[in-house]
């Protein structure tokens, strides 16, 4: 008997260091607080959440009631890494040998008090201390957990959704007021086409008489050319009325 008692400890042991005195299952991201208790992240933060809605004082840890504070929450490393070494072997936390017992009395911790925020077992419930204090089962409390963790969801949903909606709206909204605004402009555009088209005639139009006037000229100057020195310096009044050709005798 002794031997085979021997024999088990070791486990026990390993199998007790892997659990979290909370959930009482292994530990899941296993943080330490100040005071040097370690527990899984979820359990102490929603024990933490509960406690500072309730108004009661400072933190206090949940396993020995020493001060504690949320931001000194270290990971515990070595603890994860024993308890995945725990899981390959193949060993499972013997809750009912485990159960994270009252100091008190000796019991199971297998309610919550809300005012207090902290577990308490049957017998706390009875005391005069607790009386008058919202307790519930830690079942009831995961329920409850998941509950509200569900209503949550479903309302960032519908935040989510009415956002959307709204956004919806406003581009529709702005989609209307540019195809109000469309065809005005486009009207507006085609009218400055077709200025622009007809000053551009104009110029070509302009453009082709000055040609044609300068061709006139040249033609002119060349049959000058051919003409005798005489009747050749009467193109100076062509070219420049404003000298007018000197007599000669």
């Amino acid at each position: 008997m002794a031997t085979a008692l021997a024999s088990e400890t070791p486990e026990r042991e390993v199998e007790d260091e892997a659990t979290c005195p909370i959930c009482l299952d292994y530990f899941s991201d296993p943080v330490t607080v100040d005071c040097g208790h370690s527990s899984c992240k979820t359990c102490v933060t929603t024990y933490c959440d509960n406690w500072e809605e309730g108004n009661h004082g400072p933190l206090c840890c949940p396993i020995c009631r020493e001060k504690i504070e949320k931001v000194n929450f270290r990971p515990n490393w070595d603890l994860a890494g024993l308890v995945e070494h725990v899981k390959q072997l193949g060993l499972k936390p013997g809750k009912e040998e485990k159960e994270n017992l009252c100091e008190r009395h000796k019991e199971k911790l297998s309610q919550f008090c809300e005012e207090d925020g902290e577990f308490i077992c049957v017998e706390c419930d009875k005391s005069p201390v607790h009386k008058t204090h919202t307790v519930i089962l830690i079942k009831e409390k995961e329920e409850l957990l998941e509950i509200k963790l569900n209503e949550e969801r479903q309302s960032q949903k519908h935040q989510v959704e009415t956002v959307r909606k709204k956004i919806m709206s406003e581009f529709e909204e702005l989609e209307k007021i540019l195809q109000e605004q469309k065809q005005p402009l486009l009207a507006r555009l085609e009218e400055l086409t077709k200025d622009i088209v007809k000053r551009e005639n104009e110029n070509v139009t302009k453009l082709l008489k000055e040609i044609s006037f300068l061709s006139n000229l040249i033609k002119e100057l060349k049959e000058k050319c051919r003409q005798p020195a005489s009747e050749f310096l009467q193109v100076r009044q062509i070219i420049h009325p404003q000298f007018p050709a000197r007599k000669h005798s």
